[in-house]
């Protein structure tokens, strides 16, 4: 043990000694950290700032780069333009290679012209290169539609790719509408003859041959859509139009059978050329479009106007056939035939009967089968009616009373139809989008039945051998069916008056805040009550005539009951909220059991004219003190003022001619001369604004009398003045058109009489 303990203590110098060394090693080691440290920092520093300086170099690389392509673009686009220039000033080619390479050089120049969106002077480089594309358009334009006329496909797709060029694909297609249009128009008009059938085979047949020219021609994206809209507008633009020539082809049929079977002929035609176009829309192809609704509408409405027109003419024509069969020999024969042998049997009352079944199913199914139920369709075919059947009952069924036979026809009938009249005119009704629609629509049909009764009454008093006699309980009961569908509206009239009347009288002016001007808007809606009620009585009486007042009036209740509402509203704005317990005149006057029951007493609009009448009176009382206050005002001041009085002796002696106007009469005279201008605004042109300007003159001028008959004292001087003030109230007077009162004038003689210079003069 004690040789290891030795050998230990002599080792332990050596082991501090290397403990020692190790730690200036570890010292020294730190201090080229540190060093290598500050020498990467450095490099580190140093890599950052070329870093950034390649970064800085770069961009202005880029931008040297870019200057200069802008610069080569720039002499590029400046030698393309005047390239361009040249050409058009010079004449564009129509050779197929110098089209194509003028194609390049635009689609070029379109490229540029990208390439210089950053330039300072782009806009102006976008608007001349627009400028030199517009006068290019004008230029190509008539060729390519000499092309497309000729369907000449190498041509036309040189011009298409110089338009692409330009980005105006869209003129291409206007001008492939204008070639097409004019095309197929002259083909229309060199046709032998003109027909539907004719128009729609040409257009069937040019159909796909359009389609697949636009795709694979043009480069068209909607084909379908250029074509349809192309047959749209021709149809609209040819000449002779369709619609005539199909007008004119049925003026010349020969009979109706003939009419109805060329309208079923019209109508199979326009199906047959939907349903070709409905197959070129259908037909599969690549990216194909979606058409809207709305261009397919319009087309199918183009297409059809030619039976749209001529439908109304089908009711007169089945009308006329139904009525030949009527006067078949043959028919009225067997009809004879069989009226003998009811005869035979005495029962000639069955014939009529009979009669009366065939005649109303026959009208019934024809109602049933108008196009449009309206009383006026219904009216005119009975009346057309009439007097055949009344020779049918005469002639062939031998009938001793037609005429009350016809009536009770029509009575039972009118009253059987499916769908009733009554419904027909309320549903027709209901359509109405405003009042006065609707007050025309009752106008009307009050119309529609009176052409229909005088009819009738046309047919029986036409003259005929023994004539027989109606009696009156027959005639008041037709008329009270005939009259039926207007009896029924009359109450909706109420309805459709009132609330025009009250349209009239919503007013935006009567639901001012301000009370003047409130009172105002009140005067100018009572004055054009007048002539809306005048009017709303001429229409009333022209829809039921004296049967109207018991519809008509409650209207008008309504509409005055409206005013006298809104009278009511300003003369409760015009009443204190919170009097004083001296100026309370309703507790003051009252007993408590009348006071409780005084708001329903002014809660209640006194429904009559007269008192309407005395508001407007009230109203126009109102407007008359607001516009006399400012004189008023000015006047008060005239007994109260000083020059009247104590003038030294010196200024007495003044001549005439060295005295002016006074404040307050010069503040009067200002106010009368601007009053017209303001009344203007205010006023309608029925009532002239003379009208309150002369009322308000000569209110001023008997005031100003009373005024100056109330000054106690007045000295020489003051005479003058007031002779002088008097002298200038005249004139302003005179100027606005009126003149000074008797009173001001005598006033003024009397004055000049006791001046002392007067008088010597």
């Amino acid at each position: 043990m004690l040789p290891s303990h030795l050998q230990i203590v002599t080792s332990i110098p050596r082991i501090l000694q290397d403990a020692s060394a190790l730690q200036l090693e570890g010292a020294i080691l730190q201090q080229k950290l540190l060093s290598l440290e500050q020498k990467v920092e450095s490099v580190e520093e140093q890599t950052g700032h070329s870093i950034v300086s390649l970064q800085k170099i770069d961009q202005l690389k880029s931008r040297l780069e870019t200057a200069a392509s802008a610069l080569r673009e720039a002499d590029k686009w400046a030698a393309l333009a005047t390239s361009l220039e040249d050409i058009l000033e010079s004449g564009v080619p129509t050779q197929g290679e110098k089209l194509a390479e003028l194609s390049e050089q635009v689609a070029a120049m379109t490229a540029s012209l990208e390439v210089l969106s950053e330039a300072p002077d782009y806009e102006n480089k976008r608007l001349q290169l627009e400028t030199l594309y517009n006068r290019l358009e004008a230029a190509i334009s008539p060729p390519l539609i000499e092309a497309l006329t000729q369907m000449d496909a190498e041509r036309t797709a040189t011009y298409v790719s110089l338009f692409s060029g330009m980005g105006r694909a869209v003129s291409v297609c206007r001008c492939w509408r204008r070639a097409a249009a004019a095309r197929l128009a002259s083909s229309w008009r060199r046709l032998d003859a003109h027909t539907l059938a004719a128009l729609t085979r040409m257009l069937a047949t040019e159909a796909g041959r359009q389609v697949d020219w636009l795709i694979n021609v043009l480069k068209s994206e909607t084909p379908l859509a250029e074509l349809i809209r192309l047959y749209t507008d021709l149809l609209l633009s040819l000449d002779p139009p369709p619609i005539k020539v199909v007008s004119a082809n049925l003026k010349l049929c020969s009979s109706p059978e003939e009419g109805i079977l060329l309208l079923t002929d019209l109508r199979n035609d326009v199906e047959d050329f939907i349903t070709c176009i409905e197959g070129v829309i259908d037909a599969p192809r690549q990216n194909k479009e979606t058409l809207q609704p709305s261009i397919l509408r319009e087309f199918g409405r183009v297409a059809y106007a030619p039976l749209r027109e001529l439908l109304p003419k089908y009711t007169e024509l089945q009308t006329q056939l139904l009525l030949n069969y009527l006067d078949d020999p043959q028919l009225k024969q067997r009809t004879a035939t069989y009226v003998s042998l009811f005869s035979g049997m005495g029962r000639a009352v069955s014939v009529c009967r009979c009669w009366r079944r065939a005649a109303a199913a026959r009208l019934a199914s024809s109602w049933r089968r108008l196009d449009a139920h309206t009383l006026a369709a219904l009216t005119r075919m009975l009346a057309t009616e009439a007097g055949r059947q009344v020779d049918w009952l005469i002639n062939v069924l031998k009938s001793e009373t037609p005429l009350a036979e016809l009536i009770r026809l029509y009575t039972d009938l009118l009253l059987s139809l499916d769908p009733p009249p009554i419904k027909v005119v309320s549903a027709n009704l209901k359509l109405c989008s405003s009042p006065e629609e609707g007050i025309l629509l009752l106008t009307d049909l009050r119309n529609d039945v009176e052409d229909f009764i005088t009819c009738i009454e046309g047919v029986i008093d036409a003259p005929r051998q023994n004539k027989e006699t109606l009696q009156p309980s027959i005639l008041r009961e037709f008329g009270r069916v005939a009259y039926a569908p207007l009896r029924e509206l009359l109450p909706k009239y109420t309805e459709l008056q009132t609330q025009l009347l009250l349209n009239y009288l919503d007013d935006p002016q009567l639901k001012q805040e301000d009370l003047l001007e409130l009172s105002r808007a009140i005067l100018t809606v009572s004055e054009r009550c007048e002539g809306w009620l005048s009017t709303a009585h001429s229409r009333a009486k022209k829809i039921a005539g004296d049967a109207m007042y018991p519809f008509y009036m409650p209207a008008v209740e309504t509409a005055a009951a409206n005013v006298l509402e809104t009278l009511a509203k300003m003369k409760v704005e015009e009443e204190t909220k919170d009097p004083s317990p001296l100026h309370d005149l309703p507790t003051l006057l009252l007993e408590a059991e009348v006071r409780q029951r005084l708001p329903s007493y002014r809660a209640e609009p006194p429904a009559s004219a007269a008192v309407l009448r005395r508001s407007a009176e009230q109203l126009r009382g109102l407007a008359r003190a607001v516009l006399r206050n400012p004189v008023d005002v000015q006047l008060e001041k005239i007994p109260q003022l000083s020059v009247w009085n104590n003038n030294d002796a010196l200024s007495t002696d003044l001549p005439d001619f060295a005295l002016s106007p006074q404040e307050y009469i010069t503040e009067i005279g200002q106010y009368l001369m601007t009053l017209p201008q303001h009344l203007e605004l205010h006023l309608s042109e029925k009532q002239a604004p003379l009208q309150f300007l002369s009322d308000v003159c000569t209110h001023t001028c008997e005031v100003y009398a009373e005024k100056i008959l109330n000054i106690r004292n007045m000295d020489p001087l003051g005479t003058k003045r007031c002779l002088n003030d008097i002298v200038y109230l005249s004139s302003v007077v005179e100027d606005l058109g009126s003149t000074i009162t008797p009173s001001l004038r005598n006033l003024e003689k009397s004055l000049r009489a006791a001046t002392p210079s007067a008088s010597n003069e």
